[in-house]
């Protein structure tokens, strides 16, 4: 399966990072001035929540 190059990889963050990512991704939407702009970063907005949602599922890994 390829990866969505819009689409960060949150694989291997913390919970933190996602959560970064997520609130940084949610002020974008709520900045978008067009209908475009707000599809698209919708779009990755809804995939970090996913993502986020993983990894707060995940136990944490030691490396």
């Amino acid at each position: 399966m390829a990866s969505d190059p819009g689409i960060p990889v949150t694989q291997h963050l913390s919970v933190s990072e996602v959560e970064d990512l997520y609130n940084a991704a949610l002020a974008d939407v709520q900045e978008a001035v067009t209908a475009e702009q707000r599809k698209e970063r919708g779009q990755r907005l809804a995939a970090l929540s996913k993502a986020l949602r993983a990894a707060k599922r995940k136990p944490a890994e030691k490396t």
